[in-house]
């Protein structure tokens, strides 16, 4: 019997639409994970919260993510010169995502530090998802 397949979610979705955008050589984790060893800029998807429509029906939704891109070199100079030019290039991918096929809205790309690397958290929005409703 062959296995069923996993099922789609608004997080496989993102993942999906996001993954070839990005450089080969990077790093890209669906969940939010405790990293320990960082030796290529790396991407981690976190879902934060599902919003109400305040204009459609009640099961519509939006889905908010936060998406962390970290830089391996710990440096200041070298390592945030090298973050600027990656978030750009985050940043790039997603407006292409937001042209396509899944909608996914970028919104904030803030400065911070990430498993104790230096790192941009960047608000995603998926809108008006549908979500099923049991009977």
């Amino acid at each position: 019997m062959a296995a069923k397949p996993a099922p789609v979610t608004v997080r496989s979705t993102v993942m999906a639409a996001l993954k070839p955008l990005l450089p080969k050589s990077w790093a890209l984790f669906e969940y939010n994970t405790n990293l320990d060893e960082i030796t290529v800029p790396t991407v981690v998807l976190s879902f934060e919260r599902y919003e109400r429509s305040k204009v459609a029906p009640r099961a519509i939704r939006s889905a908010t993510f936060v998406l962390t891109i970290v830089q391996p070199m710990i440096h200041p100079g070298p390592a945030d010169d090298a973050l600027d030019a990656d978030v750009i290039d985050l940043l790039n991918a997603l407006d292409d995502i937001a042209e396509g096929v899944a909608t996914v809205v970028w919104t904030t790309a803030v400065r911070g530090v990430a498993f104790g690397r230096p790192g941009f958290d960047i608000t995603l929005t998926v809108p008006n998802i549908q979500i099923n409703q049991e009977a």
